[in-house]
């Protein structure tokens, strides 16, 4: 006679299901247990069966929501299948376990017997959280961005009239020196500021495809610097990396950041483990992370320290601006913020794997290029003026004046206008004397790459500049091609932005 519920078929079947599967009696007592059990909590066939379920498996707050479930199941009189429901069982050396759970009964020689259909969440909890961490990091990038967008506003006009006004004084003027000192101030606000819109995603004015080894081996005299001299390192740079899409210079700062954090993290010395590396990831592998870019081709750049390690609570903040597990002020700052923004600018995945006591691992993924064409020389021009006319079209009254101003005083002729329509307006009416337009990507009743994209309809030759404190990432992607080579952020210096509408305008002269 076979066995009750353990026919050969049936027994393979369920013994091989990917899910544990748990056949308890009305006493609580575990009758079956299967492999994939075994793999989930620990514990062997063996040891588990004639064991007391809610004992073996379930804390008692936990104990009472499963036994409720049990009830409702029990009331129904034959085979009756309960919704599925969520609990946390605790595996057999403690550890937590959150579970899906489906739960049924059925009858078998008069007596009734349970089913606990259980299925590991571990994984699916972990890319929910790894979503709502990015989604909350995205919502505080915008808000930076809007608020840098005002300040780079401020800025822009204030370093404006500054630089206006050392132009128009004599260097032994006895304000020559205050202005100075304004400037170097205003530099200070700069870089505060550029590193905000680093957090805020907005994309790098010089993309190439970077070799990363050679990033790092420039850097390499500076990071050992940086480290104390009970901090050693150890690194794995594997030849032949492919290239990545980027900003060099962010790519620098990236790396720095990194290895001061690792620094700080261990004030008693310890080991630093660095390494760069091509890696092929699944489209499985790839959701684990949280990646969604369609290559499978990645630069795995990782460092792990030695240090004190973060809770869980802690890592849930590190990307935040200005958090910091430092009391001291002069240690608030961007650091782990801008290495977020810089990933993500660079369509790349950040994740951080720390347990206290025991170190942290950053590991950054970062998509290989799709060609390796060699990157195209600058071309340096005098900033000059000149005699053509140019609209400007700036929704900010005091950046508008000062546009205006700045392109007179090297003998340009200006027209300024504050929004889509009136720009369109007044290109209707006098598009042959228009030579260059510059625009704000962000205006009240459109975006500025829409008011060029209608221009060039019209005429293909027009020459344009864009300007923001904060270009819409959303409008970027879907308007690469516009942004590139035509993109300035604010704030700017002065000569920047000439030396760029000389450029533009002397583009087919130089050709």
């Amino acid at each position: 006679m076979k066995p009750p519920l353990e026919s050969d078929l049936s027994r393979k079947i369920l013994e091989n299901t990917g899910d544990a599967l748990i056949c308890f009696d009305e006493q609580g007592e575990i009758v079956f247990w299967n492999a994939a059990a075994t793999e989930m909590f620990g514990y062997r066939k063996k040891e588990a069966v004639g064991q007391k379920m809610l004992f073996l498996l379930f804390e008692e707050e936990q104990r009472r929501l499963f036994e409720q479930k049990i009830d409702e199941v029990e009331k129904n009189k034959g085979p009756h299948l309960a919704p599925t429901f969520e609990l946390q069982v605790v595996g057999m050396h403690g550890e937590q376990i959150p579970v899906e759970v489906t739960l049924s009964s059925f009858i078998h020689k008069d007596a009734r017997y349970f089913t606990a259909l259980m299925r590991d969440m571990r994984s699916r909890k972990k890319r929910d959280e790894l979503k709502n961490r990015t989604q909350q990091l995205q919502a505080l990038s915008r808000l930076a961005g809007k608020i840098a967008s005002d300040f780079n506003n401020v800025l822009s006009v204030v370093r404006g009239y500054v630089e206006l006004m050392r132009i128009q004084i004599d260097e032994r003027n006895p304000f020559a020196k205050q202005i100075e000192a304004i400037l170097k101030t205003i530099e200070h606000a700069e870089k505060l500021d550029e590193q905000l819109m680093t957090f805020a995603q907005e994309p790098g004015q010089t993309t190439q495809n970077v070799d990363l080894a050679r990033v790092y081996s420039s850097l390499k005299d500076l990071l050992l610097k940086l480290l104390e001299p009970d901090i050693s390192l150890k690194e794995e740079i594997e030849t032949d990396l492919w290239t990545v899409r980027g900003d060099p210079q962010a790519l620098k700062r990236m790396l720095l950041n990194l290895f001061v954090n690792a620094r700080e993290a261990m004030p008693e010395g310890g080991e630093i483990q660095f390494k760069i590396q091509n890696i092929r990831l699944n489209e499985a592998e790839k959701d684990e992370r949280g990646i969604s870019v369609g290559s499978d081709r990645f630069l795995l750049i990782q460092i792990a320290d030695t240090g004190r390690g973060m809770p869980e609570e802690v890592q849930k903040k590190i990307f935040e601006p200005f958090f910091t597990t430092d009391e001291r002020e002069e240690k608030r700052g961007l650091g782990l913020s801008v290495v977020y923004g810089m990933v993500q600018s660079m369509n790349g995945v950040i994740l951080c794997d720390s347990q206290v006591g025991r170190g942290t691992t950053f590991s950054i993924y970062l998509p290989a290029s799709e060609t390796d064409e060699e990157a195209m020389e600058e071309r340096a021009l005098e900033s000059n003026g000149g005699e053509e006319t140019i609209l400007v079209v700036e929704d900010v009254p005091e950046v508008q004046l000062l546009l205006l101003e700045l392109l007179q005083t090297v003998g340009y002729k200006t027209i300024g206008v504050s929004s889509y329509q009136e720009a369109m307006d007044y290109y209707r009416a006098h598009g042959e004397e228009i030579d260059l337009i510059i625009s704000d990507v962000v205006l009240p009743d459109q975006y500025g790459t829409e008011l060029i994209r209608k221009f060039l309809e019209e005429r293909s030759d027009l020459k344009y500049i864009l300007i923001s404190g904060y270009a819409d990432q959303l409008d970027i992607e879907k308007n690469k091609m516009l942004f590139q080579g035509h993109f300035l952020q604010k704030p700017f210096h002065p000569s920047t932005l000439l030396q760029m509408v000389r450029e533009m305008l002397d583009e087919d002269r130089a050709d």
